[in-house]
């Protein structure tokens, strides 16, 4: 599949970064337009919009979509992606223009965040098909559905997403997300908790559950280290009742990717995972706060072709 440069769609939203997005955009959009001049470029106006936008876009005939912002815009873009019904993903191109505060997804993949070498990896990058997440979740008392691409927390991720959501303006550097971690842990109460994934089956407290597509998360945390995009399995991450001392000496494998070392956490690959808490857990996906459990999580039946770099 090649990707014609003059059908990119660019959903752009300002208020990444802490709003810095909208002071960048003028000048990245005139660069932008005169690479591809047959381009066109949004704005989201408010929480949810770029899930809407993919459907304007595809409607005007649009078949290569970028978003232009962070992890939250590249999880309501991948949403929008998957709820349409306008054409076969096969036949959709997407990638992302990271200008956010997280970018934990384009690590995974070496996405470039410098202007010039993103455009060049949009002319000579290759086209990968990549798996999403499907989770469900109680909202408002109702049983929702939403996709991810990268990871999803229940527990204490949930917990601290909700908490960095609500108070913003605490959340701006790139070591904001691990200071809240630290934080949190004074106020946070662990839950008892069930979790079901395919033949296995665990109860007990739980520090945090993790499912995830691609291994980076919170910054460049590595919580589901084993996550690999392209083999057909969710990594499952369980950190069992771990003390706040715990937890602070053992921060740097979350960094390291060692965090399976750990003798309270274990990791798995599975098809699908069923959590159940009593009181319920709080969960979140790709940095979104999304609702509460009981939560099933698994693999999305369809996969969607994503423009990375090229490599040998």
């Amino acid at each position: 599949m090649s990707v014609d440069i003059r059908t990119w769609f660019f959903i752009v939203n300002p208020a990444a970064a802490n709003g810095a997005v909208a002071k960048k955009w003028p000048r990245l959009q005139s660069i932008l337009l005169q690479h591809f001049p047959g381009a066109k470029a949004v704005c989201t106006q408010y929480p949810g919009h770029a899930i809407a936008l993919v459907e304007s876009a595809l409607r005007e005939g649009f078949t290569c979509i970028a978003g232009v912002g962070g992890d939250g815009t590249n999880h309501e873009i991948v949403n929008g992606l998957m709820i349409q019904r306008i054409l076969p993903l096969s036949k959709i191109t997407y990638t992302l223009l990271p200008v956010g505060t997280g970018n934990d997804w384009i690590r995974a993949h070496r996405i470039p965040k410098k202007l010039n070498d993103w455009i060049a990896m949009s002319r000579h990058g290759r086209i990968v098909a990549h798996e999403v997440g499907q989770i469900d979740f109680v909202e408002a008392g109702e049983i929702s559905t939403r996709y991810f691409i990268n990871v999803a927390g229940i527990g204490y991720d949930g917990y601290i997403v909700d908490f960095a959501q609500r108070y913003k303006y605490l959340v701006s550097g790139k070591f904001s997300y691990i200071i809240l971690i630290l934080l949190g842990l004074f106020r946070y109460r662990l839950s008892p908790a069930t979790i079901a994934f395919d033949t296995d089956k665990q109860a007990g407290k739980f520090y945090t559950i993790n499912a995830g597509i691609c291994p980076y998360s919170g910054g460049g945390l590595r919580v589901v280290p084993h996550a690999n995009p392209f083999d057909g399995k969710l990594a499952l991450t369980l950190a069992g009742k771990l003390s706040k001392l715990g937890v602070i000496l053992n921060t740097w494998r979350f960094y390291t990717g060692q965090i399976g070392g750990h003798p309270k956490v274990s990791l798995h690959q599975v098809s699908e995972i069923h959590i159940t808490a009593e009181p319920a857990l709080l969960v979140e996906a790709d940095g979104e706060f999304l609702g509460r459990t009981p939560s099933n999580i698994s693999l999305a039946k369809e996969k969607i072709n994503v423009l990375v770099p090229f490599r040998e």
